[in-house]
């Protein structure tokens, strides 16, 4: 029950770092990387649900909806360091993002009227929570490799900017290449491992929206004065 009371405790501090960056002055970067941390709050609260339901069908709804938020908690997050980075994102390649997302959501959602993603295997009782036993199939990889090459994107524009950056804009971008990276990393050992009884992308998601509350109260994440300000000592 230790992991059922850890993904409550996580969800409560998602939830007050919403409500802390809702209060920051209104700002492209601050939409944006409120709406990830809110998917994240959401994903948190559907596995809180999984854990806490043995019935199949339900746990299958709620690990459908999970990780449909998982994508859309990465598409706002690359929305937003294209934002805080002033990438400048050909059109048709937000269009290309918005669609993958929609269609991984509608091929997650009738799943199980075709069993493209994956099969269920039943319930597995063998753990502290019940889990779904899940055998993935081809469009389950094409959906992890998804994520894994947007979330390498987002690293090598954090990483392009960090290579010209000094002080405090410095500890930003650090920050935020380890929050968008330490979640996927977490997908990657949990396929690797092949289990599915703990959800080790929400832990990470949880270590990530730690490092965001810092990167925000302590380096001015989205203070705007403060951005200015730095942009003009890096451009001089």
């Amino acid at each position: 029950m230790v992991l059922v009371y850890l993904v409550a405790i996580s969800m409560a501090f998602s939830l007050i770092t919403i409500v802390y960056i809702s209060k920051k002055t209104a700002s492209e970067n601050q939409k944006w990387l409120l709406l990830s941390l809110v998917c994240t709050a959401f994903c948190q609260m559907l596995y809180f649900m999984e854990m806490t339901s043995g019935e199949p069908t339900m746990l299958s709804l709620l690990y459908n909806m999970k990780y449909i938020m998982k994508c859309f908690v990465l598409l706002c997050y690359w929305k937003f360091t294209a934002t805080y980075t002033n990438l400048e994102v050909n059109r048709y390649v937000s269009y290309v993002l918005y669609a993958g997302v929609l269609i991984i959501s509608f091929a997650l959602t009738t799943n199980r009227y075709h069993g493209l993603v994956y099969s269920v295997g039943g319930v597995g009782e063998d753990y502290v929570v019940p889990y779904l036993i899940v055998e993935p199939n081809k469009f389950y990889y094409v959906i992890i490799y998804g994520m894994v090459w947007l979330t390498i994107f987002c690293d090598i524009v954090i990483f392009m900017r960090l290579r010209g950056s000094y002080g405090l804009e410095r500890r930003r971008l650090v920050f935020m290449f380890f929050s968008v990276t330490i979640p996927i990393m977490g997908l990657l050992l949990q396929r690797l491992m092949n289990q599915e009884k703990v959800d080790i992308v929400i832990l990470g998601m949880t270590i990530s929206t730690i490092l965001v509350l810092i990167v925000v109260v302590k380096y001015g994440l989205l203070d705007t004065v403060q951005l200015a300000r730095d942009a003009i000592v890096d451009n001089t």
